[in-house]
């Protein structure tokens, strides 16, 4: 839908969104844990840009589990968590300043599927990590389980 380009910010008026396994939570509710950065998450921790794909939340979050699809087996009990942007990075400003969601799209030869919505939480650290993890868990809104989607 938008015109953005590899690293461009994306508008604090936007939103993310992440695909949780059901692992991640705890009675229902999602854990910091589910925002720790892995290993091998050198440039950031993936999250999707929906006003890119659609101004429709709902149509946006059936396109981005139709990119997610590709990339790996998607289980019924995984949950779509959404936060707005300006409000990630108002909330976690005292632990990171400089935390920054751009965009970053996936296509191949980089990768060997296509995700026009990807984007990433940049300049997390091991230092700041953890905190940033708990603020981004506390307002992140559990919108869908993914048995709600058509499977196709």
């Amino acid at each position: 839908m938008g015109e953005a380009v590899t690293g461009d910010t994306v508008p604090d008026t936007d939103h993310v969104s992440r695909l949780f396994r059901n692992s991640q939570f705890d009675d229902n509710e999602l854990q910091p844990s589910a925002f720790v950065l892995s290993p091998n998450d050198d440039d950031g921790l993936s999250v999707n840009w929906l006003e890119h794909a659609s101004t429709s939340h709902r149509t946006a979050l059936d396109a981005i589990l139709a990119a997610a699809r590709t990339k790996r087996t998607v289980k019924p009990n995984e949950r779509f968590a959404v936060m707005n942007v300006g409000r990630a990075l108002e909330e976690a400003h005292n632990k990171c300043p400089e935390l920054a969601i751009e965009h970053d799209p996936e296509s191949p030869p980089r990768t060997d599927w296509t995700d026009e919505t990807h984007s990433l939480i940049k300049n997390m650290t091991s230092g700041n990590n953890m905190a940033v993890a708990e603020i981004l868990a506390e307002i992140a809104a559990v919108t869908h389980q993914i048995r709600e989607f058509a499977t196709t």
